[in-house]
């Protein structure tokens, strides 16, 4: 994998999750056929086996918390970590019924129904960096994700800077249908 060149842990975290989170080349490359996530669990090392289709954001989940450990007040740190989640939401959504009545499914949907409660807690400055970044890469299924998160209650900026009228300029059609039932 090419070297991540950064000015601060926090932003080389941060490059390393975006890589992860776009599927970039020469990160999958190295990531090959491997799907084992590793965590420190009761005095040892255990693994579990993540799904194909969700190791790409597990790991850009993982950078992203070192990315907040570097730098917890990071509005930035915490934008990526929101639109991360948001991608895995949308994978699992997507998965097959089969993985999803698994036990490690279970297990999956769960802890991403905690996920969804810290994205719409997480404010409307974290979640329109989360917009702007969905918007970057038109992705249109997490920006849709990130858009119904917002809370109705808040005051969503909508001047000629705001994330969500940039939406409303947005090549995918579903971005701009999602905005503008937003902005109502």
């Amino acid at each position: 994998m090419t070297p991540v060149k950064a000015t601060s842990p926090e932003d080389a975290f941060l490059k390393l999750a975006d890589m992860y989170y776009t599927k970039a080349p020469d990160v999958l490359r190295e990531l090959g056929s491997m799907n084992t996530m590793w965590k420190w669990e009761e005095g040892q090392l255990k693994y579990s086996d993540c799904p194909a289709f969700m190791y790409h954001l597990r790991l850009a989940e993982k950078a992203c918390n070192m990315a907040l450990a570097a730098n917890p007040m990071s509005a930035n740190a915490r934008s990526m970590m929101a639109i991360v989640l948001a991608a895995q939401q949308v994978s699992l959504a997507g998965a097959s019924r089969e993985w999803t009545d698994s036990d490690a499914g279970k297990a999956e949907m769960a802890r991403l129904a905690m996920a969804d409660a810290a994205i719409r807690s997480s404010g409307v400055g974290t979640l329109m960096g989360a917009l702007g970044i969905a918007i970057k890469y038109n992705d249109a299924p997490v920006a849709s994700a990130i858009m119904r998160a917002l809370p109705t209650y808040a005051n969503v900026p909508m001047d000629a800077n705001s994330t969500l009228v940039a939406a409303f300029a947005s090549p995918d059609q579903r971005i701009r249908w999602t905005a503008a039932l937003t902005a109502v």
